[in-house]
């Protein structure tokens, strides 16, 4: 199998197969989560949200840029 093709699980194989074959497929997007996690973070902890608005944010609103566009209408003054 070559980089890029995607590993067909058949049911005849072992129990652990599958779920690393699902976790090295899910490697690649650790760390562009990271650093979407992080930088947002940051910024709201700089526009002084404190630490369970985020997290709360993080959980309801899945999408990273909804949540960057948020922050920036509600430091501009708009209301939630």
């Amino acid at each position: 199998m070559t980089d890029g093709e995607i590993e067909q699980i058949s049911p005849g194989t072992r129990p652990g197969h599958a779920y690393r074959a699902g976790y090295k497929a899910g490697l690649p997007f650790v760390i562009p989560t990271l650093l979407l996690g992080i930088s947002f973070g940051a910024l709201t902890r700089s526009l002084g949200w404190g630490v369970v608005a985020p997290i709360a944010m993080s959980i309801v609103v899945v999408s990273a840029s909804a949540q960057f566009a948020v922050a920036a209408v509600l430091q501009a003054g708009g209301s939630p």
